[in-house]
This record gives structure tokens, sequence and C-alpha cells, in this order.
């Protein structure tokens, strides 16, 4: 069984709603020269950003899986969405990688969460 590709994903939902490119490119603010790009297998190593435009305007949801880290500080926060779980987490990953303070800053952020 072929695994779909992105591009393969936006044909299908861009086509399931019966939307022609031009109309993929105004709900997506992409050009439909890029849509045309993309859904030739023209223009590879696409931005998330563009990814994210593309889905946000075919109604795709997308889902990020969590590494173990994430997973259990995500269980910390469980009245906030799991988007603004993933960049909160993202962001405490990022100084967790830096210096001495940061860590600092990360465990007094974790603490406050938690009261």
């Amino acid at each position: 069984m072929k695994q779909l590709t992105f591009k393969d994903v936006v044909i299908r939902k861009r086509e399931e709603k019966g939307w022609t490119q031009t109309q993929l490119a105004k709900c997506s603010g992409i050009s439909q020269g890029s849509i045309s790009r993309i859904e030739g297998g023209r223009q590879k190593n696409l931005t998330d950003n563009l990814k994210i435009k593309l889905c946000q305007a075919l109604g795709i949801t997308i889902v990020v899986p969590l590494d173990p880290f994430e997973e259990k500080m995500s269980s910390y926060i469980p009245e906030l969405s799991q988007e603004d779980k993933i960049t909160i987490l993202r962001f405490i990953l990022r100084l967790r990688n830096t210096d001495t303070e940061a860590e600092n800053i990360m465990k007094e952020f974790l603490e406050s969460l938690q009261k």
C-alpha cells in the first residue's frame, strides 16, 4: 500500500471540496503557481508556514507526535489546548538547551504550572 505524500493529501482534499487550484490559492494565500508546483511534485522542501496555510485552508488537522519529555510535561498543563502545550513545551526545550539561568527560568515556570 502506497503511503500518501503531502501533495497527494492536498490534491485529494482540494478535489473533495470541489475547488480549483485558484480557489485554494485564494483561501490559503498561496499563489496558484505554487499550488500547481506542489501538486505536480515540482516544489520540494515546503516550509512549515506554507504547509500550515494549506492545511488550514483545506481543513486538515495537523498532528505532531510528542517526544517522551513533551508527553510527560503535557500532563502538568492539562487545561491548555494540545497546540498551546506543544508551543510551550518546545519553548521549554529551547530554554533547557541554553544556560543555567534559562534552566532556572524553566524550573520556575514548571513550578508555577503545578500550583
